[in-house]
């Protein structure tokens, strides 16, 4: 009978001690929550809508069409014939004078940007930002000798080699001052913060392995740590190389920066020349070895 009853009290005990850790595990989990939202509110990226573009005119398979921004394409695969997005954007002749630039937040596979007939900004060359598992940001300034007072055109030749349909967010032309802080807060976001979180679980993976090490009768210790490592390796490993590009057509130009003497540009197929302290704007055509050079 005395046994039975120093075994009644057992219970409550219990239950006072899964309450008294559960309690602080769930106002914990609360206060997570709450500062997940608050940090989602204020690290949101603002872009600025006054500079945004959205209305273009897309040609894609032979066909062209009025299309908003943001777009994605109906195919996977259009290296032959990428899509083209043409607009326009006005300029005064007071902002002449300050540099301008275009941004475009996301994009998918590749990108490439002209103004006025002259690139001005090839993605390709950056690998971390044709990833198609992040939002890299992409930003090139416009020189002010390709800008003229009135209407400016710009074309964005979207590239996609798959496995995902191309897409295209609005883009941005505006002053560099305006644009640039967003590009900034977008590429600490996007590039800068998962790099971060990159290093931490390669840390995390090296402190599992050593606990498993220790404890070889606990695999889940060993599982982990294999599973941080390739989430290492996916973070760092670089991206599929993009395929050569196979479209051919009218001599390209592109905005070369200053070189010493002339060279080809196996990548973009355009020259540069000697610029005495000065970009040189180069036509090019695959075609031929010819080159007429302006700027």
């Amino acid at each position: 009978m005395s046994e039975i009853a120093a075994k009644a009290p057992v219970k409550p005990a219990r239950r006072r001690l899964l309450v008294s850790r559960l309690v602080p595990y769930l106002l914990l989990q609360a206060l997570i929550l709450v500062v997940t939202i608050l940090g989602l509110r204020l690290l949101q990226p603002s872009d600025p809508d006054d500079f945004a573009l959205s209305e273009f005119a897309l040609r894609e398979d032979g066909m062209a069409r009025p299309v908003t921004l943001p777009h994605f394409t109906s195919s996977r695969y259009s290296l032959t014939d990428p899509p083209l997005y043409t607009g326009a954007f006005a300029l005064n002749r007071g902002d002449m004078a300050s540099g301008w630039s275009v941004f475009l937040p996301r994009f998918s596979n590749a990108v490439e940007v002209a103004v006025n007939g002259v690139v001005i900004l090839d993605s390709r060359r950056d690998a971390n930002a044709n990833r198609p598992d992040r939002n890299t940001p992409q930003i090139g300034s416009i020189p002010s000798s390709l800008l003229r007072e009135g209407a400016n055109e710009i074309t964005v030749r979207l590239l996609v080699w798959g496995p995902l349909k191309g897409f295209l967010d609005t883009v941005y032309v505006g002053p560099d001052t305006e644009l640039r802080p967003a590009y900034e807060t977008r590429t600490l976001l996007f590039v800068t913060l998962p790099v971060v979180f990159s290093a931490w679980q390669a840390i995390l993976a090296v402190i599992l392995a050593i606990m498993w090490l220790m404890r070889r009768r606990e695999p889940v210790y060993g599982v982990l740590a294999v599973a941080m490592v390739l989430g290492v390796v996916q973070a760092f490993a670089p991206p599929p190389v993009p395929p050569p590009s196979t479209h051919s057509g009218s001599p390209r130009c592109c905005l070369r920066p200053h070189r010493s003497r002339a060279a080809w540009s196996s990548s973009s197929a355009c020259c540069s020349s000697v610029g005495a302290g000065r970009a040189t704007v180069c036509c090019c055509s695959r075609r031929g070895s010819s080159c007429s050079v302006s700027g």
